[in-house]
């Protein structure tokens, strides 16, 4: 069974944040395929989705304030869907391309 952890716009910045890490350790309590975290106000991606890694298939992260992505993003096996849509990224990390199982990118905007 696969679970559709999200999150949408709550309406404290603060909060926003921390349920974005809530979600990822619901998502890891329950190993779900996707995890939705959009409009999140994020500024880094939560190293606690590092752990979710075995079996995450999406990620959305768009809408958020990311400048970067960390390396530990590029080593999840079965990613195949990744948005990145609407944040502030200039670079890449240099292992990308070990995404093989990668189907879908969204890097617009």
């Amino acid at each position: 069974r696969s679970v559709v952890i999200t999150a949408r716009r709550l309406p404290h910045k603060g909060e926003v944040a921390d349920d974005g890490k809530v979600l990822i350790q619901e998502a890891v309590t329950v190993h779900s395929a996707h995890l939705d975290l959009d409009h999140c106000m994020l500024g880094t991606v939560p190293e606690e989705l590092e752990n979710a890694g075995d079996w995450l298939e999406t990620i959305i992260l768009s809408h958020n304030n990311l400048s970067s992505i960390p390396q530990f993003l590029c080593t999840l096996p079965h990613l195949t869907h990744l948005s990145l849509s609407h944040n502030n990224l200039t670079s890449l990390p240099s292992q990308f391309g070990a995404l093989v199982s990668l189907e879908y990118l969204d890097l617009s905007h």
